[in-house]
């Protein structure tokens, strides 16, 4: 039985073609024998790192399609029309669990009262990124986005009631605004 080389032919021919993965000419022998890929469409790459099926992808779908290509490792920049949003979803993430750590220490450190802002601020910030999150998701899906055959549409409106159960947005930005423009008053 031959042994498994992975620098074999397939490998070189991906480098020599500036392909991310040798994993690239699955995708292509599936396109054509089955045409899955069409012009303008728009595709999901889950599991995309290193972004080989995504060059493929973004290659049949064409500057009028879309590919969004999310992995747990980083995918280095892709050529258009590929894009991703997991970094912004990666600095949105980021800055509310950053904000969420510092309300938890100013709590334990001040006292409740002293954080009352960033308690409000939480209230608003993390449902409002939660939702920006699914949003981008669901866009990618088109309208399997927003059918029950995702858990996206169903969790979109779990995050979106979430918003109501601590109070509208708008009560919590009022309290924030009244105690600043309190503190800083003359």
């Amino acid at each position: 039985m031959p042994r498994y080389d992975p620098r074999d032919r397939f490998f070189q021919k991906a480098k020599k073609e500036g392909l991310r993965a040798r994993s690239a000419y699955k995708l292509e022998e599936i396109q054509r024998r089955s045409r899955i890929l069409r012009p303008g469409a728009r595709v999901l790459d889950l599991g995309a790192a290193p972004g080989g099926w995504c060059q493929i992808a973004a290659r049949e779908v064409g500057p009028r399609g879309f590919v969004l290509g999310l992995d747990l490792e980083a995918i280095p920049g892709l050529p258009p029309p590929v894009q991703t949003w997991v970094a912004d979803a990666r600095m949105n993430i980021d800055q509310a669990r950053l904000y969420t750590l510092y309300t938890a220490w100013l709590m334990d450190t001040a006292g409740n009262q002293a954080a009352r802002n960033e308690i409000s601020g939480i209230k608003v910030i993390v449902p409002n990124m939660a939702l920006a999150v699914l949003d981008n998701a669901m866009q990618t899906h088109g309208a399997m986005g927003v059918s029950q055959d995702t858990p996206l549409a169903r969790t979109y409106a779990w995050i979106r009631a979430l918003r109501f159960a601590d109070g509208p947005d708008e009560v919590h930005r009022m309290a924030i605004a009244r105690r600043e423009l309190r503190r800083w008053a003359p």
